[in-house]
Parts: C-alpha cells; sequence; structure tokens
C-alpha cells in the first residue's frame, strides 16, 4: 500500500532542512511512535516531519499512518521510522510558483500541505 503524497514546502540552507515555523512537528527518527503520536496530538496536527540526527526532513507520518500501525498491530514501542513516508513532496525557497502549481496539477491527491 502507498501513502498518499505529501506537500511540505520548506525554506532553509538544505532543501530538507525545516523552517522554524514547522519546528514544532519535528520528531527524531529514534522516537517511539508512541511519541510521534503524541507529538502530533499536542500541535492538534495531522501529521509529524521525521528528521535525522542533522534535522534533514527524512519524511513525514500522518495520522492515516498511525491508524494503519494500529490496524496492523505494530507496536507503539517501536521506532518511528518503521512507519514514516519517505516518498514525499518538498520545495525549497528557490523553488518557482509555476513549479508548485505544475505538481498540484499533476498530484490531485495531495493530502497535507504546509506552507
Amino acid at each position: 500500500m502507498q501513502p498518499n503524497p505529501v506537500l511540505i514546502p520548506r525554506v532553509g540552507e538544505s532543501e530538507k532542512r525545516v523552517s522554524e515555523k514547522h519546528r514544532k512537528y519535528l520528531i527524531h527518527e529514534t522516537c517511539s511512535i508512541r511519541d510521534a503520536f503524541k507529538q502530533m496530538d499536542t500541535n492538534q496536527g495531522k501529521f509529524v516531519l521525521v528528521k535525522d540526527d542533522h534535522d534533514v526532513i527524512i519524511g513525514i507520518v500522518t495520522d492515516g499512518d498511525f491508524r494503519r500501525a494500529i490496524f496492523n498491530g505494530v507496536s507503539f514501542k517501536e521506532r518511528v521510522s518503521t512507519i514514516t513516508n519517505r516518498d514525499f513532496i518538498h520545495f525549497n525557497h528557490t523553488t518557482k510558483v509555476n513549479e508548485i502549481k505544475q505538481v498540484f496539477l499533476k498530484n490531485k491527491n495531495i493530502q497535507h500541505k504546509s506552507l
């Protein structure tokens, strides 16, 4: 089963580094699924951004990923990286508006947008 594509534009030195605005959504890849779920609940969002040791975003976990994990009997003690969607769409501060529009036109099923 392939997760829905996700759009997470970011600003920073590296195109996969997160802006200050999005830091509240960050969770480290070695944290437990339970901790990631709590983080999502605390932020009242529908996703968390999963980062590595260098603050580089490696993926996203959505509320749907959490539901699938529960349904499939995945332990909440497991690392969040076990349910992380690493195939996501992102932009950086240099991405042209026309390029972003084209992505939206081609990917009608984009679920999460964070600008």
